[in-house]
């Protein structure tokens, strides 16, 4: 067993849901037959569960992922985890903003590269910081810059689409995993922001 690995894609899986081999692979950064290969090692071990060709956390794998979060925290700085949440929790209002201003109508889908791009910007020291932190999470300056791209290319999707790595799905996963990473939970989030 490779815990990093297996961190990855039971991580992957849990951020995405059901998924098949190739949209664990968009995040695990592995071509999808290898990607194939550790999921239906997961599901030999009963860790994931086959169906379709599609896999999903069972409860042991779930309780195999908490357990290596909680071991990989273990491992880091607090106060480092603790400073770049803070940091990124700057940031993210702007981008979900963004997002809303698109969908109302507010800015125009055209329009929303151009917007994002300083947001963009506020956000790579952040990955950077990240990616030094926790080695595992170094992936996801790639995507988002991928998808900045396509945005910049004329595909609107892009944004905020679910059917595509759009940078709003990839920045959902981050915050995901900045979330767990520094020992909180989205219900502790959630309550914080509705209470200002």
């Amino acid at each position: 067993m490779n815990e990093t690995t297996d961190l990855r894609l039971l991580q992957a899986l849990r951020l995405r849901g059901r998924s098949d081999a190739s949209r664990v692979a968009e995040s695990y950064g592995e071509d999808e037959a290898a990607t194939a290969d550790h999921l239906n090692r997961l599901a030999a071990q009963a860790l994931v569960d086959e169906k379709n060709g599609t896999f999903v956390l069972s409860k042991a794998g779930e309780s195999l992922r908490a357990r290596l979060i909680a071991s990989e925290r273990s491992q880091l700085d607090d106060s480092s985890l603790q400073a770049l949440y803070a940091d990124f929790s700057c940031v993210d209002p702007a981008f979900k903003r963004l997002v809303a201003d698109v969908q109302l109508g507010q800015i125009e889908r055209a329009d929303a590269a151009q917007h994002l791009a300083p947001i963009h910007q506020q956000l790579q020291p952040l990955l950077d910081r990240a990616s030094a932190l926790i080695p595992r999470l170094s992936l996801y300056a790639s995507r988002f810059q991928d998808a900045l791209q396509a945005l910049q290319g004329g595909d609107g999707r892009y944004l905020a689409s679910p059917l595509v790595e759009s940078y709003h799905s990839i920045w959902f996963e981050w915050h995901e995993e900045l979330i767990q990473t520094s020992g909180r939970t989205r219900a502790q989030e959630s309550s914080k922001a509705e209470g200002g």
